[in-house]
């Protein structure tokens, strides 16, 4: 007869877990104003860098600044995306945020 097995121990997540789930975008975790130049994201899309454009809400913007977190520290506000120039509009929380 065979011992009985251990469960598995659970997988340490991934180091990329700022990235995107396959099939899902990036969206807001939290309401931004008109002006600001930071926004927060529920991820990274794959491939995101300084000095790629991205559009809010008809509108689009330069990446600036990008804070990847290190290890697992998942920040608790979201992924912080630096924009320029300053949002020209009110954005809400869960508006998409799309790379073009």
């Amino acid at each position: 007869a065979q011992p009985p097995s251990l469960p598995p121990s659970p997988p340490l997540p991934p180091s990329n877990t700022w990235e995107c789930p396959a099939g899902t975008g990036m969206t807001l975790t939290q309401a931004a104003s008109t002006g600001d130049t930071g926004i927060f994201v529920s991820c990274y899309v794959e491939g995101l860098k300084m000095g790629d454009f991205i559009a809010l809400n008809g509108a689009t913007y330069e990446v600036v600044g990008l804070a990847v977190p290190s290890g697992r520290r998942r920040l608790f506000q979201g992924f912080p995306i630096t924009v320029l120039p300053g949002l020209t509009d009110a954005a809400s929380s869960g508006d998409l945020v799309k790379a073009v």
